[in-house]
Order: structure tokens, then sequence, then C-alpha cells
């Protein structure tokens, strides 16, 4: 009978652990570039230094997203293609991955979502340009996301500023059900043992 309760009291404790949230933080600023940290109950995920460049950088070029994959890149991309230019490719990247991960994203929250760019480009016609160029690619980016996550007050804003470089800062908090996460690997994997037979 104490086996029996050991096991209720087992299964109890996983069924609770499945309904706890994973919380995912991300932020970008010009100065320390992209960092992202996870945290699920007590734990909290933090790759820590170089590795966690190295590794964003390669996660995202293996997702297709090279051009913002480090602050290099990002400034290099636009550079040479301009801000509009290298939004648009961001949101076809973000349609396909979006595609293959619709499920999963549609059930999570971003509970804060804060992006904010200051367009500019030293001459105040050009700043005026590159800002409406910027939000004719940034709002549909914008409306794909919304399409398949939920967001609590999502804070966005463009401004012009007179300074020579635009400046992005991101940050945001992304929540999902550790209990959608398994199911969605297990749907993964008899997926991929179905094509394998």
């Amino acid at each position: 009978m104490l086996a029996l309760w050991i096991l209720l009291g087992l299964c109890a404790f996983l069924a609770l652990l499945l309904l706890l949230p994973l919380h995912i933080y991300l932020a970008f600023t010009p100065e320390a570039g992209f960092s992202f940290y996870a945290r699920y109950a007590f734990l909290t995920i933090r790759p820590d230094g170089e590795p966690n460049e190295k590794l964003m950088e390669q996660i995202f070029t293996l997702l297709g997203l090279r051009d913002v994959s480090s602050t290099a890149n990002a400034r290099s991309a636009v550079s040479a293609k301009g801000v509009a230019a290298t939004l648009r490719e961001l949101g076809a990247v973000l349609r396909t991955l979006l595609g293959r991960v619709f499920w999963l994203l549609h059930r999570g929250t971003f509970r804060r979502f804060s992006l904010h760019i200051a367009v500019g480009a030293g001459d105040p016609a050009d700043a005026a340009l590159d800002y409406g160029m910027v939000c004719a690619a940034l709002y549909p980016v914008l409306g794909l996301l919304q399409s398949a996550i939920r967001f609590r007050r999502p804070d966005v804003a463009v401004t012009c500023t007179e300074e020579p470089q635009t400046n992005v800062e991101f940050s945001a908090k992304f929540s999902l059900r550790a209990i959608l996460i398994v199911r969605a690997f297990f749907h993964l994997l008899a997926e991929n043992v179905r094509n394998t037979l």
C-alpha cells in the first residue's frame, strides 16, 4: 500500500511539473548584443559569456536567420541591404518557421514584448525615408507574429533621430506550459518514425 502512495505522489509531482510554465527571456541591445535565458520552476538556464554569443549565432544560422545572428552580422546586413530589406528577409524566414511550429507557438504568450527602433541616417531627409521603409517592413512582420502568438500589451515604437546610425533595443518574455513542449516533441518523434518507416 505504501508503494502505491509513493507512486501516486510521484505521478502528482510529475503532473504538477508538466503544468508549470517555461519562461524564455530575450533581449537585444547594440552594446550587449543578443542574449537569452530560460526559467522553469526553480531552475534558471543561462548560457554564460562567449558560448552564449556563439551558440546564438549557430542557432540563428541554422534557422536561416544569419543576418541577425550577431550584432556584427546585423550591422553588416543593415549596411549592405538597408534596414527595410533586412526586415523583409527576416519576415520571409519567420513565415517559414512559424508554419513549422505554429501549433506550439500559438499556445504560448508574449507576456512582455518591447521593441524600440530609433531610425537615424545623419541627413533628416534620408532618416525620414528610412523611417517609412522600416515601418513598411516592420509592421507586416509584427502582424504575422501576432497572428501566430498571443501578445499582452506589446510596446512597439519606431522614431526618427538625429543620430548617424539606427539604434534597435528589444526585450521580451515568452511563456509556454511544459506539457505542450512534451506533446509537440512526441508528435514530432512520431512523425519522424512514420516517415522513416
